[in-house]
């Protein structure tokens, strides 16, 4: 389980096929010694399993699941990618529960990273907008962040400079795609109070059913 608090920004060293699976490899700042072979790892919001852990290499093998789900496949080269360890009992809480389990994709409409109102404006569907409350918690690309405003299409999340520059958020652009985790008490919420007219295959998926 994650917080959506940002540890640390890695860059995509590799990412290749080998038989069945993938291997991504990622290039940490600085050397993380304590790091084990088995640790989750949320990777721009994709729970991961530590394969190899070498100096400033961690490789992770990742499905073709996992990649047709997430962004991860779309990062290029010394790309940027948030990073959060699992979270050790007696954490504090410096986000909001985050499972690792994205929902999928959305597209990034609008950013706005200067002057007094820095905001990104993520685009949502019909459906999504079961799992949106305004000023609730969402994850986007991993990081826990407070939905600002909830409109017709789209949700607008205003960001303060720390976030902005602690996380990967400063390299997005409109037309991006970034990994979405619906805050998983509202999905739980929304098993007993949608519409009979929704229950679409794809909603139900999103639900947990």
């Amino acid at each position: 389980m994650f917080t959506g608090y940002i540890e640390n920004i890695v860059t995509l060293d590799n990412l290749t096929k080998k038989g069945n699976m993938n291997l991504l490899k990622l290039k940490l700042q600085k050397n993380m010694p304590d790091v084990k072979i088995g640790e989750s790892i949320s990777l721009n919001g994709v729970c991961l399993t530590v394969k190899y852990a070498e100096k400033n290499i961690l490789t992770f093998e990742i499905t073709e699941e996992t990649l047709s789900r997430a962004n991860i496949g779309s990062i290029k080269k010394t790309g940027l990618i948030n990073m959060e360890r699992a979270m050790k009992a007696g954490d504090r809480f410096n986000g909001h529960i985050v499972y690792g389990h994205i929902d999928g994709t959305r597209k990034i409409q609008s950013t706005n990273f200067y002057g007094k109102n820095k905001y990104i404006d993520v685009g949502m569907s019909k459906k999504d907008m079961f799992f949106l409350v305004n000023k609730g918690s969402i994850a986007i690309d991993g990081i826990s962040l407070t939905i600002g405003n909830i409109l017709e299409n789209k949700i607008r999340i205003f960001l303060i400079e720390h976030t902005i520059n602690k996380t990967n958020l400063i390299t997005r652009k409109a037309g991006d795609h970034v990994n979405v985790e619906f805050d998983i008490i509202l999905k739980m919420a929304s098993k007993v109070s949608m519409p009979k007219n929704i229950l679409t295959k794809e909603f139900l998926e999103i639900c947990g059913y």
